[in-house]
């Protein structure tokens, strides 16, 4: 894509640096701190953080499907910590990040809410 500036000079803009202008541009830091400060202290989100905010906000049951007896131990509530882990490296799909303790970014979450690797599903589903 180019673009024409106003001094007749011409401006390339390569899709990955456009993509990376958009979220720069779109990403309020100060709105994801009013909306999601209780799942994140810092600048990352954590497996427990993210878990956290699976199971209060979007009302996630375990994520694989589990078979329950009367007399077993209860299953355990929301998704586990290695199927959310597993949830974070799958979506980020870089090698670099496949990390005991993998994170989102408050960059990284945001885009990970509104894509479709996040479909929240009825319970009854």
């Amino acid at each position: 894509m180019t673009l024409s500036s106003r001094a007749n000079q011409t401006v390339r803009l390569w899709p990955q640096h456009l993509s990376l202008s958009l979220q720069e541009i779109l990403f309020d830091s100060s709105m994801f701190l009013e909306l999601f400060s209780k799942f994140s202290s810092s600048q990352r989100i954590t497996v427990d953080q993210f878990r956290r905010f699976l199971k209060e906000e979007q009302g996630e049951c375990p994520l694989k499907s589990k078979t329950h007896s009367p007399s077993a131990t209860p299953p355990e509530e929301g998704p586990t910590k290695t199927e959310v882990a597993a949830k974070i490296v799958d979506y980020l799909q870089d090698p670099s990040r496949h990390v005991q303790e993998p994170y989102f970014t408050q960059q990284e979450f945001m885009d990970f809410l509104f894509s479709k690797e996040n479909q929240v599903k009825a319970n009854n589903q």
